[in-house]
């Protein structure tokens, strides 16, 4: 098989292999990010209070990984706007194959289900971690490990229970936030598809008005809710996107250019709310950038070896798992060591 046509069978199933590696990445951006925060009590000052914090000389490790695209190795919120990216896009990949219509009657059941279990599971686990591993501030510690210190509560497990709103209590587990907007991806992703996105004409509408209510918008869905709808036009580029990788297999000076030019944009986008004021603006980028990553794992061969590499395969594989006893494990960990 091509290519095209491989990338094409497996988005029919819902899974494409480079975006199983991408998701993996992410999640391991993710728990760096908050190993750093739990270990380095400057850069967490930095993270939680910019305009309050001391900033490090210019030039000095502390400076480069904060304040320049090397922030993209820790960018850990820049991230979760890529697995809201990858959740529209997967989800939608199965209806966009062909291969299978959305049945409301088992699609919530079963999907609800997927979200729902690995959740309580976490839930469980941070119960466990906090009832095993003291939770008293530590003098000296960063802020991020000391913030978990919050007492465990009935609300606090009510919440992250049915993964409402409120759903994230430091108690608990911090990564919990972004299910709450997950579950209402899903629960929304078969009324979104009533919009008629085969005609590229109404994609190209639903980006420019994404991205003007990334920039512009307010409420509580102008800055979650995007980054998913968003994910869901590219299901529907996949295949262009896969022409556009076969050329770029061309060997010229002006598609390594290309690629070279996509690969740059896309780092520095989702770096950019580090090295830049933080604004709306910024975060609208990040956003911009996050859907970069995605279609750089694609349409770049390096990159797409790379994410279909076993190791990476492997991370893709308990990404979600990772990513959700990811913020516990953390804490309880580095809460030992101080």
């Amino acid at each position: 098989e091509t290519m095209t046509q491989e990338t094409m069978t497996q988005a029919s199933k819902g899974r494409v292999r480079t975006l199983d590696g991408l998701r993996g990445l992410a999640a391991l951006v993710v728990l760096i990010h908050h190993s750093l925060l739990a270990s380095a009590p400057k850069l967490a000052a930095l993270y939680n209070s910019p305009g309050r914090a001391e900033i490090p000389p210019k030039g000095s490790l502390d400076w480069l990984i904060f304040y320049t695209p090397l922030h993209i190795f820790w960018a850990g919120p820049e991230f979760v706007a890529v697995f809201f990216v990858l959740s529209g896009l997967v989800l939608a990949l199965p209806v966009v194959g062909g291969k299978e219509k959305l049945r409301l009657a088992s699609y919530y059941p079963s999907r609800l289900l997927r979200l729902y279990w690995p959740a309580w599971v976490a839930v469980g686990f941070a119960v466990l971690m906090h009832v095993v591993v003291s939770h008293k501030a530590i003098r000296g510690a960063s802020a991020w490990l000391n913030t978990h210190a919050t007492p465990l509560s009935w609300q606090g497990l009510f919440h992250s229970l049915i993964l409402g709103p409120q759903a994230g209590n430091w108690a608990f587990n911090t990564a919990l936030w972004t299910m709450y907007w997950i579950v209402l991806f899903a629960l929304l992703l078969p009324w979104l598809l009533i919009v008629p996105f085969t005609w590229r004409i109404v994609r190209l509408g639903v980006v420019l008005c994404c991205f003007w209510f990334l920039w512009h918008g307010t409420g509580a869905f102008s800055l979650e809710l995007p980054p998913f709808v968003l994910g869901v036009v590219l299901a529907f580029e996949l295949k262009s996107l896969q022409g556009l990788a076969k050329r770029w297999r061309k060997r010229s000076w002006l598609n390594l250019l290309l690629k070279s030019l996509l690969a740059v944009t896309c780092i520095c986008l989702m770096t950019i709310d580090r090295w830049l004021t933080y604004t709306r603006a910024t975060l609208t980028l990040v956003v911009l950038g996050a859907c970069l990553a995605v279609i750089a794992a694609v349409v770049l061969v390096s990159w797409r070896k790379s994410f279909e590499s076993k190791p990476m395969q492997w991370l893709g594989q308990r990404a979600f798992s990772l990513y959700l006893v990811g913020s516990p494990a953390t804490f309880a960990g580095f809460h030992n060591e101080g």
